[in-house]
């Protein structure tokens, strides 16, 4: 069945591949991951891998303020019939790392996802304190943004002007009461043709 659905990809050829794969059906559920896939999870603290694996629904697992953005992106991949790129940042604690999304839009309308890591390098600035409370906002939440993991400081007035810190513990264990949002450098940078910057 996915042999069909995602030809004229093999998955023995992809599953030698470094970089992480995914393929999802035209109603967005994942088919099929490779064995990078499974590891990169491992190795970031995906404990059940079971939430980003064969047969979940691929916008589910993707943080709610990104949702539009892909899924705008997969349509408009299967509607041109051309592989789109797209790249963003996923660090870990350590490492400051910026992938490449390629999607391949398959005759079937099943997707083929590939991430290729472009750049990774130790983060170039100290750590921010990583005490949760002196980033909760009024109603107690901490906002982390989707893209590169930095956390919004609370006294900013507007979302324009917020400050967001690199604060490895959150990245490594997100705090209770974490909801998330997307700074305005990779709001600008990232999504400056579908986000609002404001």
């Amino acid at each position: 069945m996915v042999a069909a659905l995602i030809a004229p990809f093999e998955t023995a050829a992809l599953d030698l591949l470094p970089a992480t794969v995914c393929a999802v059906t035209p109603e967005l559920r994942i088919a099929y991951v490779n064995p990078a896939w499974r590891a990169f999870g491992l190795s970031n603290g995906v404990a059940a891998l079971e939430a980003i694996d064969v047969g979940v629904d691929v916008l589910a697992v993707t943080p709610e303020v990104l949702r539009p953005y892909y899924a705008e992106l997969f349509a408009r991949a299967r509607q041109t019939r051309t592989p789109l790129e797209h790249d963003y940042e996923c660090s870990s604690p350590e490492l400051h790392r910026v992938f490449r999304m390629r999607v391949h839009p398959c005759s079937s309308g099943a997707l083929v996802i590939v991430h290729s890591l472009l750049r990774q390098e130790a983060h170039p600035q100290a750590p921010a304190s990583a005490l949760a409370d002196a980033y909760r906002d009024d109603r107690r939440i901490v906002v982390q943004c989707s893209n590169c993991r930095r956390v919004r400081r609370p006294d900013a007035h507007d979302a324009a002007t917020a400050a967001w810190d690199w604060v490895p513990a959150f990245v490594e264990h997100i705090p209770p009461g974490t909801s998330h949002g997307i700074c305005a450098v990779c709001a600008q940078y990232y999504y400056s043709d579908f986000l609002p910057t404001r």
